[in-house]
């Protein structure tokens, strides 16, 4: 090994939390002779396998990386090499995480909810209760600059929450904000706004079948 060459990981070192499918720099700071680095990552802590993501990358000492959407760890780690000297490479110092929260219902104006009657959020996260245990719901009856109110402050991350909106919960420009309990950071809100309305009457047909099969 050449006298003097060091690779030095500094983003991400240890209790970062990225979401999946977004973008980050991976840094480092290196010294000696080392034109180009190869870079890895690791799900399962600092001693784990590790899967390359960059070969022969210019050792400029940052490399965009695009996080693929469907990769998620509580325990994920980078490794960065010199191309030709592996004995030359840097580990993250401690483990982050990568994961991401994405609200399925309600999405839009096509997913009405009504007074008094029980329906299901649900949401899906990456990597499952793996990485996110619980999660925060919230409800904005102004739309997604508004404010919003706790509906639930902590919930097991089953995917699905039964809601009963009240009378108090009429609008036509609700959102969903749905939150990982312990890393804020991985969160998300409805697409667009969806309405919460009274129950409709029962039409004269709905009315004549209701009582024919009492």
């Amino acid at each position: 090994v050449q006298s003097g060459k060091f690779i030095q990981v500094t983003s991400p070192n240890g209790g970062e939390v990225w979401l999946s499918g977004s973008t980050h720099n991976i840094t480092w700071t290196s010294g000696g002779s080392i034109p180009s680095v190869d870079i890895y990552y690791s799900t399962t802590g600092i001693g784990g396998l590790t899967t390359q993501i960059a070969s022969m990358a210019s050792n400029t000492g940052s490399w965009p990386w695009n996080i693929p959407s469907w990769l998620a760890s509580g325990t994920m780690a980078i490794k960065v090499v010199d191309h030709s000297d592996a004995n030359t490479y840097d580990i993250s110092d401690g483990t982050f995480i990568i994961d991401n929260i994405t609200v399925i219902v309600p999405n839009g104006a096509a997913d009405k909810f009504y007074v008094s009657q029980a329906k299901n959020i649900t949401w899906s996260t990456v990597g499952g209760s793996g990485t996110v245990t619980n999660v925060k719901i919230e409800f904005s009856k102004t739309g997604s600059g508004g404010t919003f109110s706790t509906l639930v402050a902590s919930v097991s991350n089953t995917g699905a929450w039964s809601w009963t909106p009240g009378a108090g919960d009429v609008t036509s420009n609700g959102r969903i904000r749905i939150t990982d309990v312990n890393h804020s950071q991985i969160t998300d809100m409805s697409d667009a706004d969806f309405p919460v309305i009274l129950k409709p009457e029962l039409t004269l047909a709905e009315y004549e079948s209701w009582f024919q099969n009492a």
